[in-house]
């Protein structure tokens, strides 16, 4: 093989990487949240669940890969597919908390309203009166905008970590020792 015919790609940028496979993976989670807010899903139904561990496992995979390729030799430590992952997901998770805030705030800002009546509602079928109150203070935060949607952050970082873990060991290439 003749050097001339082997071409020579300069790895990317790791964060320009990370940026763009989260950016991909946030505005399908984003339109999973807008989605959710804009019907005004409480109970969210399994297929929903499913979907967004299927947009994690295809877009940390692809992401991984991507990376992987553009590598030395395409040689990837576990240790570097988990740190790509988890910095995906975390980009991810920005943009999905900036989905969240937007359409709770200011798109479907009686969202947060609903979202306490429903928690309310199911609280008092399994209450009595004296611990409700005590429950309706409660409610009122953790139902609200922001706290939803820094949970929403929260559970994106932790979901797409959980994935990453599993996703890394398949795609893992260590370089032999002979070379």
């Amino acid at each position: 093989m003749d050097l001339k015919d082997t071409k020579v790609v300069a790895p990317k940028s790791f964060w320009g990487e990370t940026a763009k496979w989260g950016l991909y993976m946030g505005v399908l989670l984003g339109a999973v949240c807008v989605m959710q807010i804009g019907w005004m899903m409480f109970d969210v139904p399994w297929w929903i669940n499913a979907f967004m561990y299927a947009v994690y496992i295809v877009f940390l995979y692809a992401g991984i890969v991507s990376w992987r390729k553009q590598r030395a030799g395409g040689y990837i430590s576990y240790g570097q597919c988990m740190q790509f992952g988890v910095m995906q997901s975390v980009f991810a998770a920005v943009v999905y908390l900036l989905v969240w805030l937007i359409m709770a705030l200011y798109i479907k800002p009686e969202y947060s309203g609903k979202m306490r009546d429903y928690v309310l509602k199911a609280l008092r079928q399994s209450i009595d009166e004296e611990q409700l109150e005590l429950a309706l203070r409660s409610a009122t935060f953790y139902t609200s905008a922001v706290f939803l949607a820094v949970s929403a952050f929260v559970g994106t970082v932790l979901s797409g970590t959980f994935v990453s873990l599993v996703v890394s060991i398949f795609l893992k290439r260590n370089r032999p020792i002979s070379e």
